[in-house]
């Protein structure tokens, strides 16, 4: 630790602002490191940051140490008091303390043990309709009055939705109910039950109110509800100074859902392609537990991919999870080049993008060499488009295959590294393709590329999921960082 860091003026300043409460404790005496050592030591033995705002009412000192610590992330939930108790308590320069906001809204509950395959009704898709909006209104008149994000400070907003019911709903418990019929359990609506409707047109009216703070945004689908086309754009919208976009929306389990899904990544794209501040979007949609079988019949949208590359014209980083597929997004970019379209009649290019993370599926990887080389040397060919290119991964991912794909920047030159659980060779024209790719990347230039494959075990059956192939192949660096 530093003899004097931070916290250590901030208790100084504590006490040459304070009223001289903070002078009459025993502990004044001692030297700040000592006291910031005992502060640090106390905050460490207390649970909850209720009875942290206690002692920021002891003294300046104390005050000048807690409060940064309560007002870093405040957690609001919907409906209830909270965001009227966050606009009467937090004001002037407390806002400037608040680093991350997570707003969670609760919508009515549903017989999960017996209706747990019946869709949302119309009624309920209102209802929660109404509550989100609600929510967001709320809470986003309270933050339009904090005013614009300095380049210092901007606020990450957490938005997640959900029933209390879905934590009794039979899919969480199948493999401990056997009594449960079949043939409800299998069927899609018992999913679709969980996933619910997208929240959708009544975000349109009245407008969200501007909120300049906020740079960085997440909606996680950890709780299964996911936004429409109509109602991302309102959101995106009014957060007008927004830096970071991470969106992990459902995936639907049948083709009507799929479309909807789709058009609502697809607004966020043209969303990010039209903005002047956004520069990173992560979306990952998360795979179904149970209809596993439908993600390679899942139709991507053309619109959707070209959307996608012409947002990620203007991006730093782009990372794309099972929304569209790896070639078809290369593909899509070559066709557009090539070919201009009233659509994209302009020639694309990155010059500004850093990172790139794309999936594909393992299927035709599997099936043979020469569809690795093909998709590693389209990325190659796009890759010679992005100057500024530090990372770029390409992932596969199934039950009994899981494949890695990264190119790095690294100190010791650029890197090619390939990990899958079956053996993969790297053909020469690839490595070729790679090294004149590296040939245009910023310090990369008269640099020898290196490369690295490595075959791996995917583990007991139980065990075979992404998460735990990224759990093993941790140690050799290839690994996303979102």
């Amino acid at each position: 630790m530093p003899l004097r860091s931070d916290a250590l003026h901030a208790l100084d300043d504590g006490l040459s602002h304070g009223n001289g409460a903070g002078l009459q404790l025993p502990q004044a005496i001692l030297p700040p490191e000592i006291r910031l050592m005992v502060l640090e030591e106390l905050e460490r033995l207390v649970e909850g940051r209720s009875r942290l705002s206690h002692f920021s009412a002891v003294s300046a000192e104390w005050r000048a140490f807690f409060q940064p610590r309560i007002f870093e992330t405040l957690s609001i939930r919907h409906p209830g008091p909270d965001v009227t108790q966050l606009d009467a308590n937090v004001r002037g320069d407390r806002t400037r303390l608040v680093k991350r906001i997570s707003l969670h809204v609760t919508t009515d509950e549903y017989d999960a043990r017996h209706d747990f395959d019946r869709p949302e009704s119309g009624s309920s898709q209102r209802a929660n309709d109404t509550m989100l909006q609600e929510a967001l209104h709320e809470l986003f008149r309270v933050l339009s009055k904090w005013g614009y994000a300095e380049d210092a400070h901007g606020i990450s907003l957490d938005i997640s939705v959900s029933s209390r019911s879905d934590a009794e709903h039979q899919l969480n418990h199948r493999n401990d109910r056997p009594h449960l019929s079949r043939s409800r359990v299998h069927s899609q609506d018992f999913e679709r039950c969980l996933l619910g409707s997208l929240f959708g047109p009544g975000l349109a009216r009245p407008p969200l109110p501007r909120v300049p703070i906020i740079k960085r945004l997440s909606m996680s689908n950890q709780n299964y509800r996911s936004f429409s086309a109509e109602s991302l754009p309102r959101i995106l919208l009014s957060l007008c100074c927004l830096e970071t976009v991470n969106y992990a929306p459902g995936r639907s389990i049948d083709a009507a859902g799929r479309i909807a899904r789709s058009q609502a990544n697809m607004s966020l794209f043209q969303c990010v392609e039209n903005s002047t501040t956004v520069k990173s979007v992560h979306l990952s949609e998360s795979r179904s537990e149970m209809y596993v079988k439908l993600d390679s019949q899942n139709p991507y949208s053309r619109n959707l991919v070209l959307a996608s590359v012409k947002a990620s014209y203007g991006l730093r980083t782009l990372a794309i999870c099972h929304a569209i597929d790896a070639r078809e997004f290369f593909q899509c970019h070559e066709d557009a080049n090539r070919i201009p379209s009233a659509q994209c009649a302009t020639v694309g290019s990155w010059p500004v993008l850093e990172r790139l993370v794309l999936t594909t599926e393992t299927g035709d990887l599997v099936a043979g060499a020469s569809h690795v080389d093909s998709v590693l040397l389209m990325a190659a060919t796009a890759a010679l488009q992005m100057p500024s290119l530090k990372t770029m991964e390409i992932w596969a991912s199934r039950i009994d295959h899981h494949f890695v794909f990264r190119y790095y920047a690294g100190a010791y030159g650029p890197t090619v590294c390939v990990c899958a659980t079956w053996p993969v060779k790297l053909g020469a024209a690839v490595l070729d393709a790679w090294q004149q790719a590296a040939g245009g990347h910023a310090q990369q230039k008269q640099r020898q590329l290196r490369h690295k494959v490595a075959s791996l075990d995917p583990g007991p059956m139980e065990k075979r999921s992404m998460d735990y192939f990224c759990h093993k192949i941790r140690p050799k660096r290839i690994m996303r960082d979102w």
